[in-house]
């Protein structure tokens, strides 16, 4: 198994609050002043690079307490 960077949080696990808002929902935006997990590498900051998918297909820390971003 082979990863790459995620290419849309650019390897940090984390985009802007509303980055992943509906399309055509532009009263919402973006908000630089918040962040949100990554719901393509799902925090990782990595993908497969032929599944496209996160090393493990769930949240990094769900439910435990270990996730680098809080308790999610």
């Amino acid at each position: 198994m082979s990863f790459q960077k995620c290419p849309i949080c650019n390897g940090v696990g984390q985009v802007s609050g509303g980055y992943f808002g509906r399309a055509g929902d532009y009263d919402r935006g973006i908000a630089s002043d918040t962040i949100e997990v990554c719901k393509i590498c799902r925090g990782w900051g990595i993908i497969d690079e032929i599944t496209g998918l996160p090393p493990e297909y769930q949240t990094k820390g769900e439910g435990d307490g270990s996730s680098r971003y809080g308790n999610e």
